[in-house]
């Protein structure tokens, strides 16, 4: 069966959660707040690296030492999620731009949430899909760990028990590769990330 999550545990946590936190979830916040978004889900896209390139230059190391992952970042979202997620994939609509490879990492209020995964359809005429389109994957549990997904499956977050919301990081890369051009790409791969 394919497998569209793995546990990236070699990666730092503490320190790029307290960077986020400290200096980009406020400004997150203020952008959204102004653009007055109300969804199961809202977020905000920095595109403009050069602003965090030192932490991303760190964490970009921290990656290509322990992963061999050669990719640089070129932009991230920070997410903030109220109530379970329609099941969508990463797209603009489902045959304009996707997204294929995202690395993520909680950032507060994760407990209880997981990340559900369904089974890939032919095609998509959009990208927000019906329940009743899908048949269930697999699913992941959040937690204190950066996970690498696959984010052009149907997918979708959900909060089990908690009220506060969830907030989470997620990375995009250069060259926007797919789940299998990174197999590829990186000799081995596999076989590191079955150790996490």
């Amino acid at each position: 069966m394919a497998t569209y999550f793995y546990p990236l545990s070699k990666l730092d946590t503490a320190v790029y959660r307290k960077y986020f936190m400290d200096n980009v979830f406020d400004t997150a916040l203020e952008k959204i707040n102004a653009a007055k978004v109300t969804a199961p889900i809202i977020y905000h896209k920095f595109t403009n690296m050069d602003e965090h390139r030192p932490v991303l230059d760190q964490l970009e190391k921290e990656l290509q030492d322990k992963y061999n992952f050669p990719y640089k970042v070129n932009a991230f979202l920070i997410l903030i999620h109220h109530i379970p997620q329609q099941i969508h994939i990463d797209a603009a609509t489902g045959r304009d731009f996707r997204r294929y490879v995202s690395i993520n990492l909680p950032l507060a209020n994760y407990a209880g949430t997981r990340t559900v995964f369904f089974n890939p359809l032919p095609s998509y005429e959009y990208n927000f899909i019906k329940p009743e389109q899908v048949t269930f994957h697999s699913e992941f549990k959040a937690e204190d760990q950066w996970s690498m997904v696959n984010p052009d499956v149907p997918h979708h977050v959900v909060c089990d028990s908690h009220a506060a919301p969830r907030v989470s990081l997620a990375l995009s890369f250069e060259e926007n590769p797919t789940f299998e051009q990174i197999f590829k790409d990186i000799p081995g791969l596999e076989q590191i990330l079955s150790v996490g």
